[in-house]
């Protein structure tokens, strides 16, 4: 898995992700939906459990429906930058910069949801639970969502 980043090339952060060989919880509490929210300037974004399919679902975001398996989010510190006469145009256009170094996150995944913390060394990126154990995902497709830690990124869970 490689984490591209708008305002670096090459690559930031380079992740090796392991797996389940089956689908397991990830913890013991049940949740039908989680709502994200990339910083305090952005829409929310909700992914609701189909238990009979086992996939996260959206529609109200994409022209059709999709389902994930796992639902990722980082939580990094922003910085908000302006580009002043942006391409010429005489416009100032606001970009929000993420410092991928470290943080929190949430991991949805089997309709449960865990707390984790992440972060970054020589280029790779790892997650870990609070006893210190590495984050494994279910198999299937994924979505990764990096939030603001600072400027109001959340991911409420229900």
């Amino acid at each position: 898995l490689t984490i591209y980043s708008p305002t670096h090339f090459p690559p930031i952060i380079f992740a090796v992700v392991k797996f389940n060989l089956k689908v397991a919880a990830v913890c013991g509490w049940v949740w039908n939906s989680m709502t994200v929210k990339f910083s305090s300037r952005t829409n929310s974004h909700t992914f609701t459990y189909n238990t009979a399919e086992q996939v996260y679902q959206n529609q109200a975001d994409f022209e059709q429906q999709v389902s994930f398996k796992n639902i990722i989010v980082l939580f990094a510190d922003t910085k908000y930058i302006d580009k002043d006469n942006y391409n010429g145009t005489g416009r100032t256009e606001t970009y929000c910069n993420y410092e991928l170094s470290s943080g929190t996150g949430k991991l949805a995944s089997a309709g449960t949801v865990v707390d984790f913390n992440w972060s970054v060394n020589n280029g790779k990126l790892t997650c870990t639970a609070a006893d210190g154990s590495e984050i494994k995902l279910n198999p299937g497709r994924s979505w990764i969502g990096i939030a603001s830690a600072n400027n109001g990124g959340s991911a409420e869970v229900k």
